[in-house]
């Protein structure tokens, strides 16, 4: 529909020459467009082959009453909007057709002509009121269509300080927490939080205004915990002011899952080739050393000239063997057992500061004990880059690994003296943080990483000794 100030099309149905001619130029001295026509029939013509924005109908036309002509477009599908003209005396007559759909209706009189450019524009304004109404409930339909049919959980809140109003949540939210949209909307946040533990980066998001993407881990009301692609971002008002705070979260439990159990299968294997490198081949060339050092002392007797290459032999087995167990102990470092952790990485500070001159402490005050074989391997894995990322970007002097024991969890710092680590680092645009943070998020640790030209690096990660 047409803006009532732009050039809307007005049709005029009067079988009154003079007075359609009137109605004619005052339209368009208004900026309309205008087609005029004498009886009903040609009306119905016109409108099936034209468009109009508007009717102008005479209440009685020579050859159809004005109801008669509004039935039969109706019939024929070509229905518009429409204004009653009627003559004095037949006011109750255009109140009825008002009642049928009319929007307002002239009467013939003195001032006729000076009313008909106001009446069209007022109900071309209502039109287009009633169209973007339409048009915004519309969307505002499909919108919550698309978001009860979402497969992404949704969840929206006030902006209120400190406890926000739960405002909707849809089915995914309620399949994803276990936590129904009759037991927390209208209610604060806190209300949710008694059944799925913190919102942590929700909350985080309303204290900083700003918006959020990345994993997070939730505990649904079961206690099972669920891992999922979140994104958290605001509603602004005209006026600027932040109005809602909408979260939606993808469900990516099963990928992590199988992510972790691949992951799982290729440190497994990768044990296994390390026990198989150290039991097997390096055994074997244990005993071709032993076999060589037999070989050189028969030598000396039998063929002096021999020995020389003989004792080259078994300095080449010897070496190999070195590069075997060193190669075993890379493939499998945490030895398979409750303190295999602690010596993991007591053997990583000693390798370390023997390997680049760097001084790397390890320190561990009382037992640290890791019953989960495969938490112990994510958080060596971790300690390792941590230390590597040292080494490489920091420029560091001094290590230390500190594994301290914290009740059911326990926390791993790895820090140093160095000159930091990037902005870029920080953040985790490299496949070695990348990977520090996917590992922490498989055993459900916090990782923390805090850089400054000052003060070094500090890598913390607290976990569970139980994964």
């Amino acid at each position: 529909m047409a803006h009532p100030d732009s050039s809307a099309k007005i049709l005029v149905a009067d079988d009154d020459a003079g007075l359609a001619r009137l109605i004619d130029r005052a339209l368009q001295t208004e900026g309309f467009r205008t087609a005029t026509v004498s009886s009903g029939q040609d009306a119905i013509a016109w409108l099936a082959a034209q468009r109009a924005d508007l009717l102008l109908l005479d209440l009685r036309l020579r050859d159809l009453t004005g109801k008669e002509v509004i039935d039969r477009l109706a019939a024929a599908g070509t229905s518009l909007p429409y204004i009653i003209i009627t003559g004095q005396g037949n006011e109750r007559v255009a109140v009825e057709m008002m009642k049928h759909g009319a929007l307002d209706y002239l009467v013939k009189d003195l001032d006729f002509i000076d009313f008909v450019g106001p009446v069209v524009k007022s109900a071309l304004s209502q039109l287009e009121k009633e169209r973007r109404l339409t048009f915004a409930e519309e969307r505002a339909s499909l919108a919550l269509t698309v978001i009860e049919e979402s497969h992404s959980s949704v969840l929206i809140t006030t902006t209120a300080e400190p406890d926000p109003e739960i405002v909707f949540v849809n089915p995914a939210f309620v399949a994803l927490t276990g936590v129904f949209a009759s037991e927390i909307v209208g209610r604060p946040l806190s209300a949710l939080e008694e059944r799925t533990g913190p919102w942590g980066e929700l909350r985080r998001a309303l204290r900083a205004k700003t918006t959020f993407a990345g994993e997070v881990t939730l505990r649904a009301q079961g206690g099972e915990v669920r891992v999922t692609d979140c994104h958290i971002s605001s509603v602004i008002g005209q006026s600027g002011q932040y109005k809602h705070w909408i979260v939606t979260q993808r469900d990516v439990t099963r990928n992590k899952q199988l992510e972790a159990d691949i992951l799982e299968v290729s440190d497994a294997e990768r044990r296994r080739i390390g026990r198989d490198l150290h039991d097997g081949l390096g055994q074997h060339l244990t005993a071709l050393e032993l076999l060589s050092q037999t070989l050189v002392g028969k030598l000396a007797a039998a063929a002096p000239s021999l020995v020389a290459p003989a004792q080259y032999l078994t300095r080449q087995i010897r070496e190999t063997i070195v590069q075997t167990r060193l190669l075993s102990h890379n493939l499998s470092p945490v030895p398979v057992a409750p303190d295999g952790l602690m010596l993991a990485l007591a053997e990583l500070a000693a390798g370390t500061e023997a390997m680049t001159g760097v001084k790397c402490r390890f320190i561990c005050a009382t037992p640290v004990l890791v019953t989960d074989a495969s938490v112990a391997d994510h958080v060596y894995r971790i300690a390792q880059e941590a230390v590597h990322n040292a080494l490489k970007h920091s420029g560091a002097r001094a290590l230390e690994i500190l594994l301290e024991d914290q009740g059911e969890r326990a926390r791993l710092l790895v820090e140093d003296d160095g000159r930091g680590l990037t902005t870029e680092a920080q953040e985790g645009s490299g496949l070695g943080m990348r990977t520090m943070r996917y590992r922490a998020r498989l055993i459900l640790a916090e990782l923390t990483i805090e850089s400054t030209a000052s003060r070094g690096t500090r890598v913390v990660c607290v976990f569970r000794k139980e994964k």
